[in-house]
């Protein structure tokens, strides 16, 4: 059990009743995670819904050739697995692994059916979550399918930047490459491509600055 004041702060929780947040408190199984950690495995049997109290995962498949592809970024007030619990299905539909240290607040399967068919509130308010990421993961879909990888990069790089056309991104190349659906090195060789054609500079290690905004939302559109 966590202080309830705590869950208050996070959108999920704010204008549920103090009854809602006591069941959902005392239902509830609390874990912590250190980076890296595999909270959930692709495959193995489905035991439990999650949502995110602190920190960040990357929701992500692997093929056979042991390559990863993240479908999803999720942070505090995220849930996930929960469309598994509901449908009552057999396995774990994908991987999810901490990005940061991350908590997160675990209702068991039985438990979360009982507050979905008996608190309505509750299931609006999971829904919402759900969907609210729905558009998100459309747009990542029809990027994948139509655009070329130099358009994904472009797309990625025009998203992760700041207000000042900076991305200081703290990880590598292969984890951009896992975002996109591509591989480390085609990402390095897009990025000197970028560089040489003045679109961006790499002033220091993990630090992007865009040159020629306009010039890269065309390539974003390749």
């Amino acid at each position: 059990m966590i202080e309830e004041e705590k869950l208050r702060n996070l959108p999920f929780f704010q204008n549920l009743p103090d009854e809602l947040i006591q069941s959902i408190n005392n239902a509830a199984i609390f874990r912590s995670y250190i980076p890296g950690k595999i909270i959930i495995n692709k495959g193995l049997p489905n035991q439990s819904a999650f949502m995110i109290i602190k920190g960040n995962v990357n929701v992500f498949c692997t093929s056979f050739q042991g390559r990863a592809f993240v479908l999803t970024k999720l942070g505090p007030g995220d849930w996930f697995n929960t469309i598994t619990c509901k449908n009552l299905e057999e396995y774990n539909p994908a991987n999810v692994q901490a990005l940061t240290p991350v908590k997160c607040l675990i209702l068991p399967c039985k438990r979360f059916h009982k507050l979905f068919d008996e608190e309505p509130l509750f299931a609006i308010k999971v829904l919402e979550n759900i969907s609210s990421r729905l558009p998100k993961i459309t747009r990542k879909l029809e990027r994948m399918a139509l655009l070329s990888v130099s358009g994904r990069i472009a797309n990625f790089l025009i998203e992760h930047a700041d207000d000042d056309g900076i991305i200081y991104w703290r990880c590598t190349q292969n984890d951009i490459a896992n975002r996109i659906g591509t591989v480390a090195e085609v990402v390095g060789r897009n990025l000197r491509q970028f560089m040489d054609e003045g679109l961006i500079i790499m002033p220091e290690k993990n630090c992007i600055v865009i040159h020629d905004i306009e010039g890269l939302k065309n390539k974003a559109l390749s």
